[in-house]
């Protein structure tokens, strides 16, 4: 495997970044989480021994020799973002700590408070005159929504070509003179690469190709790249339903995080006599990035014909990931949930340093509504990720249910994720604790995701496509 290491990714914010943050010593901090990956992350093995050993102590070797140098909190971030995307594993993340205090700043104030973690770069008005008739990289851009006003300019350093800043800003938690991205040209692919900035101040890899006219999917101002409305779009709700046709009916699954069970359990129970008494039903679960289990409970009964195959998980029994679950028992679960828990918490303690099961493969018997739709389309996307690639797998074994659009993202094999906090910065690495046991079944989904058994085009009406198959 070809690892893309370069001191210039690593590093490419050097000039900006945490000016006024201190000095930080990022060879402990990079020590102190590689060994709570390499200790605790239940993917550990796997990734390793998939990428290779030699790539993997290559890359750990180059960043040892790096950290010293980032001497910048910002720095160190860059050093072990480029660590832990060795393992292609989204559910392996950088993050800041969550605030659950009632002194707990609102998260705008948090946002705001993350984008003076970097300096920004001075842009005067001869500049800017200039960047209004630029057609090269350099330029003053839009984004596609209208709301956000960029200037992208060349400020070379050993780990930068060019930085990008905000100048105008619909949405409050971005303003003037924020730094939207670092860059470095690669000369051999014609491609922009590095980092972007988040709203919270963490980072997200991006590679951006750009022309007399754009600058990625961000628009030159002289081309046509203008302010939209300023007004957020309104949204619809994640949770709905609707009657397209006497003969289906469409539900939407946005999210099946914890804030929408109650969300999903009372639309169901409205709608549940409509929807079952309809031939076709289309679930819409595309952009849904996962949640709880229990969320899609409700929805179960209208898929399924018979049993259903569900391939259990073990957790890793360490002493850092026995300390995390136990503090699982605080979380305000049911009482049943707490017991099956602790049962699983005496087994690692009682297994320290080796793979302890969660959940048995099993037959899992569902009960379907009857009535019921006779035949159930599943929309699907490459945002399908974690707990809802869980629902595609289970939903997929049903004889009247079809899966149509793209792969999904490919992130459920390793799942249950703890945090290791940094030593001293505010961060912390989210790392799986579990692993599938279908990866031993050579059916593991991450990096592959779920496959469609009907791919459709992006450029397809994804809604109409679906009622057509099911109504023809």
């Amino acid at each position: 495997m070809k690892i893309k290491l370069s001191i210039f990714t690593l590093l490419l914010a050097a000039g900006s970044a945490y000016a006024q943050a201190p000095a930080c010593d990022c060879a402990a901090e990079f020590k102190y989480i590689r060994q709570k990956v390499e200790t605790n992350y239940s993917g550990f093995n796997d990734k390793v021994k998939q990428y290779g050993r030699k790539s993997y102590d290559s890359l750990v070797s180059s960043l040892q020799k790096l950290a010293p140098e980032a001497v910048r909190p910002t720095y160190c971030l860059f050093l072990v973002k480029q660590y832990i995307d060795f393992f292609h594993d989204g559910h392996l993340i950088l993050d800041r700590p969550a605030d659950n205090s009632r002194h707990a700043m609102p998260e705008i104030v948090r946002a705001r408070a993350a984008r003076k973690e970097v300096e920004p770069v001075p842009l005067s008005n001869q500049t800017i005159t200039r960047l209004k008739t630029s057609t090269g990289p350099e330029g003053i851009f839009w984004n596609e929504e209208g709301t956000v006003r960029m200037a992208v300019t060349e400020s070379k350093n050993k780990f930068r070509d060019y930085v990008a800043q905000v100048m105008l800003s619909y949405d409050n938690k971005w303003r003037k003179g924020d730094i939207l991205m670092e860059l470095k040209y690669d000369t051999i692919n014609y491609v922009f690469n590095g980092y972007e900035y988040t709203d919270m101040g963490l980072l997200k890899n991006i590679s951006l190709v750009t022309n007399s006219n754009s600058f990625g999917k961000w628009i030159r101002e002289s081309a046509g790249g203008k302010p939209g409305s300023g007004q957020q779009p309104v949204l619809p709700p994640a949770t709905y339903v609707k009657k397209l046709s006497d003969k289906t009916y469409y539900l939407r699954l946005a999210s099946f995080e914890q804030d929408q069970l109650d969300a999903i359990d009372s639309v169901m129970k409205a709608n549940n006599t409509a929807i079952a008494a309809h031939p076709n039903l289309i679930i819409d679960v595309r952009g849904n990035g996962g949640g709880s289990d229990a969320a899609f409970a409700a929805v179960s009964p209208l898929l399924y014909t018979d049993s259903i195959r569900i391939t259990g998980a073990d957790v890793w029994a360490t002493e850092d990931n026995i300390v995390s679950w136990k503090e699982l028992l605080n979380a305000g679960l049911p009482d049943d949930t707490k017991a099956a828990l602790q049962k699983v918490i005496d087994t690692m303690s009682a297994n320290k340093g080796k793979m302890v099961a969660i959940t048995r493969d099993a037959w899992k018997k569902v009960t379907a509504s009857n009535p019921a739709p006779k035949k159930v389309v599943v929309l699907m996307d490459g945002g399908c990720a974690s707990t809802t690639e869980e629902f595609l797998l289970q939903a997929k074994q049903s004889k009247k249910t079809t899966l149509m659009g793209t792969p999904s993202a490919g992130i459920a094999d390793y799942a249950n994720v703890r945090v290791a906090k940094f030593k001293s910065l505010p961060f912390v690495v989210g790392y799986p604790t579990s692993r599938n046991r279908r990866i031993d079944k050579g059916q593991g989904v991450d990096n592959a995701g779920v496959k469609p058994a009907v791919v459709i085009r992006d450029s397809d009406d994804w809604i109409g496509y679906a009622q057509s198959y099911l109504e023809k």
